[in-house]
């Protein structure tokens, strides 16, 4: 099966395999054809291309009667923060349709051995911020859906390094503000999501006496998914970090009410609905979520290249 590099004519075709493969995935935002052609090669967080290694950044098509089938892109990261490390290789994006997993076997070596020239010190795929942006609301992890994705990478060896639930509340009813939980304040901070407009982005904090850093009880960083999508304007929530920070607080409820608070603030700036992912064994955090009209709607997997064995 011919295989060449991406050109930015191969636009309208992968697109179009990019529409059918997102099909099959619940809540997922519809993306435009030109967001698609303009964020194919940008991570969801790490934009400033400065960060990225100029040369280790590739995309290659494979095709068939001279029609593209299958679109792998990777790519290296130069400058990291504390989602990624520094040097870290990954493959960004696998666009293609069942049919075509032999040309996605066919792809991955090819873009493995075009990073791995810049000597990454790993190599990662759907993990962290490591897939195009308009993948925001699936958080980087590959869905269960896509499972012949993850047999194609592991089947170039890769290894399943995390086993995650996505869970999805949808906004079916009004919900209340929460109560106070006196002597405790609940206070807005700068969440600082890397890449995200502070506008789509905030964190909530339960603080004891006497309120001061290092004080935090509950913590909980959200941003607003849509805000990727042109047009999506607050059209759903991510909660992409929430814990329990001092452990003799835990079984008191707080977690719970910092939860409701989020989603509280949320529906009242237009979501439509919320996602998160949390550990497959889990099962307190997933008891919490469930309670509170969350639902689990896919398993997600993240996946690391096996190290080479040294010769």
């Amino acid at each position: 099966m011919p295989i060449r590099k991406y050109r930015p004519s191969d636009n309208e075709a992968v697109y179009k395999l990019y529409r059918r493969q997102t099909a099959s995935l619940p809540f997922h935002h519809n993306v435009r054809r030109d967001q698609f052609g303009s964020d194919l090669f940008t991570t969801r967080f790490i934009r400033n291309p400065s960060h990225h290694h100029a040369k280790a950044k590739i995309g290659l098509v494979a095709t068939a009667n001279n029609r593209v089938v299958a679109f792998v892109s990777g790519g290296l990261v130069l400058k990291g923060d504390e989602v990624v490390s520094a040097g870290t290789g990954y493959i960004q994006a696998i666009i293609a349709e069942p049919s075509a997993a032999q040309a996605v076997r066919d792809l991955l070596p090819r873009v493995i051995a075009h990073v791995r020239k810049y000597q990454p010190k790993r190599m990662v795929a759907f993990d962290g911020c490591m897939c195009p942006s308009f993948f925001a609301d699936s958080a980087g992890s590959l869905p269960s859906r896509w499972a012949w994705i993850g047999q194609c990478l592991l089947d170039s060896g890769f290894r399943v390094t995390d086993r995650g639930l996505r869970l999805v509340n949808q906004f079916d009813k009004t919900r209340r503000k929460t109560a106070k939980s006196d002597p405790l304040k609940l206070l807005h901070v700068k969440h600082e999501m890397f890449g995200v407009d502070p506008k789509y982005d905030f964190g909530c904090v339960l603080l004891k006496p006497p309120y001061k850093y290092g004080d935090g009880v509950v913590w909980c960083g959200n941003f607003y998914a849509g805000a990727f999508v042109k047009g999506a304007a607050f059209r759903s929530l991510y909660m992409n970090y929430f814990t329990i920070i001092d452990d003799t607080y835990r079984g008191k409820g707080l977690g719970r009410l910092v939860l409701q608070h989020c989603l509280y603030e949320a529906q009242q700036h237009g979501a439509r609905y919320a996602s998160l992912l949390t550990d497959v064994d889990n099962f307190v955090a997933q008891n919490l979520y469930q309670s509170e009209g969350f639902e689990v709607v896919d398993n997600t997997h993240s996946f690391e290249l096996k190290k080479e064995k040294k010769r």
